[in-house]
């Protein structure tokens, strides 16, 4: 018997031994509001939500929602066609169409600067609930009788609607920076050196959220250093893509919307509620929760002794500081209401109340103060400018006059925040502060005071920036990934923010590595001398933990720095200088 038929005959068995031990989990509260919600919706619908409870459980069993392995091990094959369909994409770069293995080089090993793709290419938790819903709603035998698994045909088709299309820019910046050269007589004197630079920018994306552009600027940065030896001073000027936000084509979930109209043959009025949960099917559960239960178990610190201004999406680092300082509210009290409304989701949306967004600004609130602040509510929708600008507006009037810079500066937020955050009665205050306000003010400590320090005290040069370059060992073009720091061997290397390591050891080409883990960012330094520390152990900003060597595939003492979002092992890199400051 098929997988999917075998759903179909155990599903109702399955959910009546699952309801009975939610009584005990909690989850029997969850059943009863969606009994409710049952009563006057169709029968189709309460065979999606017969999918959904089937799928979420299992999805949500400990695992992330990667495919078909995490619903039933006895198909693990099947993992391989989830893979290869959810990666069908149209890609173009520079207008160019690029073949299948360009297009899969640019979206997985390469990427756009900002990491804008994971979010928008189709995952194998979309197609697995694609198909899966497609054979529930519509009947449809999804099972090849005689092989008992999935006919191919279902998986080219589901993806084929579901996939989307990425438009990308190669993008030039330059870069010029001084250095320092010898006269005949020894004398030292300053030089400026161009170096050009690409970086691929994520331009336009049609996929299950809509059809949306996103908008960039380049500017020019710099910083100065001066030479020990010398005494002079060293200027480096450089270009910076900076995101200025995005603007929705099409209405929001239109892709997503067809589908479900179309091919799952769901009644416009019942569309929502079923795209609810799709989504839900899809997500399985938050890796940012299961990340920080590993980082705070068995230890006495909170989750915000692991938060820091890295866990900042770095294309949102500007927006807040420019419209924190436009508002009057500093930049980490903000980011601490995103991180706890949001956690930094742009599309995190409540389904119970209709809150969106970064700041989970209500309904009616978005309606209204969109326009007035010269957005458009519809096209705006998930632009995170627009977002935060809606929210800070809104917060700014509830929160009133406050001295930042006062010992009791918490208090003085709470009257604001318990409106902000919904909170009514005669014990608002209390519960407000209990359960939202606290959490807030953590956050912002954390902000304010866990700033990353450079990881390489005392050695400032990069040798070797993050991007494509031609490899100084193997002599081809290839992805750094990461920086470069020039040091001697000895020189100590020091945790960038509070956290936890989750690897000390070897690793082939990285030599001797230690990997730092915080909820939402991994902190790689390679090619290590020395390693003064062990997997599982938590360690404070500013520790030394290894020291600089040259081991592994290199050429020289330095310190190879990388930041991932998320497990390094996925490759979600980015430019470490944007989430660290150097010195």
């Amino acid at each position: 018997m098929g997988l999917f038929n075998s759903f179909k005959e155990g599903a109702k068995n399955e959910l009546k031994r699952r309801a009975v031990r939610a009584a005990l989990s909690g989850t029997k509260i969850f059943l009863r509001t969606l009994i409710a919600i049952i009563g006057p919706i169709s029968v189709l619908i309460a065979v999606v939500l017969l999918i959904f409870m089937t799928i979420y459980i299992q999805f949500a069993g400990g695992r992330a929602a990667t495919g078909m392995e995490s619903i039933d091990k006895q198909y693990k094959d099947l993992t391989e066609k989830y893979t290869v369909y959810a990666n069908t994409m149209h890609v173009y770069l520079d207008e160019t169409h690029l073949l299948s293995s360009e297009a899969y080089d640019l979206v997985y090993n390469t990427g756009d600067i900002y990491k804008f793709t994971k979010d928008e290419i189709l995952t194998e938790g979309d197609l697995a609930t694609g198909v899966l819903f497609l054979s529930y709603s519509t009947g449809t035998a999804v099972d090849d009788p005689e092989t008992k698994k999935i006919k191919e045909e279902y998986f080219e088709s589901t993806a084929k609607d579901l996939s989307p299309t990425l438009w990308y820019k190669r993008q030039l910046l330059k870069t010029y920076y001084d250095t320092i050269e010898r006269d005949e007589e020894g004398k030292p004197y300053i030089v400026t050196k161009e170096v050009d630079s690409y970086v691929y920018l994520l331009v336009r994306s049609n996929n299950l959220t809509g059809d949306k552009v996103f908008n960039y600027e380049i500017v020019w940065k710099e910083y100065t250093t001066v030479d020990e030896e010398t005494g002079l001073t060293l200027k480096t000027k450089y270009q910076v893509a900076e995101f200025k936000g995005s603007t929705l084509l099409s209405p929001l979930y239109k892709r997503l919307d067809d589908f479900i109209a179309t091919r799952l043959q769901v009644k416009s009025d019942d569309v929502p509620f079923t795209r609810r949960m799709f989504l839900e099917a899809s997500r399985g559960y938050n890796m940012t929760e299961e990340r920080l239960a590993w980082l705070t178990e068995d230890s006495a610190y909170g989750s915000g002794f692991f938060i820091s201004t890295a866990d900042i999406p770095p294309y949102l680092w500007d927006m807040i500081h420019e419209l924190s300082e436009k508002y009057g509210i500093p930049w980490w009290f903000t980011a601490a209401v995103i991180m706890k409304e949001s956690s930094f989701r742009i599309d995190a949306e409540n389904p119970k109340t209709g809150a969106w967004g970064l700041m989970q600004v209500m309904p009616e609130n978005w309606e209204a103060y969109t326009k007035l602040l010269g957005y458009d509510p519809e096209k705006d929708r998930l632009n995170p400018r627009a977002q935060i600008e809606v929210g800070l507006y809104i917060l700014r009037e509830y929160l009133g006059s406050i001295n930042w810079d006062s010992p009791d500066w918490k208090e003085q937020t709470l009257k604001g925040l318990a409106r902000y955050g919904g909170y009514a009665g005669s014990d608002a205050l209390e519960r407000c502060r209990r359960e939202y306000a606290s959490v807030i003010w953590e956050y912002a400590d954390s902000f304010r005071d866990n700033t990353p320090v450079w990881p390489a005290p005392g050695n400032y040069t990069i040798t070797s920036k993050f991007g494509l370059r031609i490899h100084p060992i193997l002599g081809v073009e290839k992805f750094h990934e990461g920086i470069d720091i020039a040091g001697n061997t000895g020189d100590p290397v020091v945790a960038a923010v509070n956290g936890k390591i989750a690897y000390a050891g070897w690793i082939s080409g990285y030599g001797n590595t230690i990997v730092l883990r915080t909820p939402t960012h991994d902190f790689l330094y390679g090619h290590l001398s020395q390693i003064y520390v062990s997997a599982g152990q938590i360690v404070t900003k500013g520790q030394k933990i290894g020291a600089i060597g040259s081991t592994g595939l290199s050429e020289g003492p330095h310190l190879h720095f990388g930041v991932s979002i998320g497990d390094w092992i996925n490759k979600n890199w980015i430019d470490p200088l944007t989430v660290i400051q150097k010195p």
